[in-house]
């Protein structure tokens, strides 16, 4: 089938599948989107019917062989190919470029949380801006409601301060995921809390060391509990909280004693690090 286009030299992005031989179960494109950047898609009417909840925003009704779509066509090059099942794994588009081709893809009645199921390839192009832009990725998951993707991200705001979270990125996730991420930090602060609070276990009194010599650890734990406390951080690593421990029990005399230290150190160490780390 030869689709005829009356638009004046609408083109076809080059590294783009969706050319006028693009096929789909051995069907030719049958409809073509151009967009307000005059840029085409071929695409398959059945294609776009069967994905889409609402005919693709009413634009299915037309039954010419070319819709005009309002989005650029790097926003409907991404949301087709996220559509269509397409890997993206080769394409790295910037996280503006990604928000927009899923409000596009909403809009046309697509839904994005089947196609944002893990190990699909828009959860995996979200994902990997969770390192390093992680309150704007689990704004846009809770925005969505894309639970597992939210879960993913959540680890990545342990050291989030929430009292920068803006009114924008407020009311763009929701109350629940703000409510959600509140109780993770809040749960994690209480955690560590109690915690470093526990005093190690003593050993029994010898000659060298008794109750009166065995301050030295209690007060070294009490110090570094202390200081963990009023900083209280839910992104605290294993690591640093056995730093501050035994930075304070250094000045410990008592062979036994540092046992006990020691063994208190990993005990923390443990209890902390299976502490719930995501909403």
């Amino acid at each position: 089938m030869t689709i005829a286009i009356k638009d004046s030299a609408p083109k076809v992005p080059t590294q783009s599948p969706f050319g006028p031989s693009h096929e789909a179960a051995g069907t030719l494109p049958d409809l073509v989107l151009i967009t307000a950047d005059k840029v085409a898609f071929y695409t398959h009417r059945r294609r776009l019917s069967h994905a889409s909840s609402n005919s693709f925003g009413g634009l299915l009704f037309d039954t010419s062989d070319a819709i005009h779509v309002p989005e650029s066509g790097t926003c409907i090059d991404l949301a087709l190919r996220i559509m269509y099942g397409f890997p993206c794994a080769q394409l790295v588009p910037a996280l503006e470029d990604i928000v927009d081709a899923v409000a596009a893809l909403t809009k046309y009645g697509i839904s994005v949380q089947k196609l944002a199921a893990p190990f699909l390839s828009l959860y995996q192009l979200i994902l990997a801006y969770a390192p390093h832009r992680s309150i704007e990725v689990y704004a846009l998951a809770g925005h969505y409601g894309l639970e597992e993707l939210a879960v993913a991200v959540s680890s990545h705001l342990l050291a989030y301060d929430t009292s920068m979270l803006s009114d924008e990125l407020s009311i763009e996730m929701g109350p629940i995921y703000i409510r959600r991420l509140f109780e993770l930090h809040a749960h994690r602060r209480n955690a560590l809390r109690n915690i470093v609070l526990r005093l190690p276990t003593m050993h029994p009194r010898t000659n060298e060391c008794t109750e009166d010599t065995q301050w030295q650890l209690t007060q070294a734990w009490a110090y570094a509990a202390a200081e963990i406390v009023w900083e209280a951080l839910p992104s605290m690593s294993p690591c640093a909280l056995q730093s501050a421990f035994e930075k304070n029990g250094t000045l410990i005399k008592c062979r036994d004693c540092r046992e006990m230290l020691h063994n208190g150190i990993q005990e923390a160490m443990y209890e902390w690090s299976s502490v719930r780390s995501t909403i």
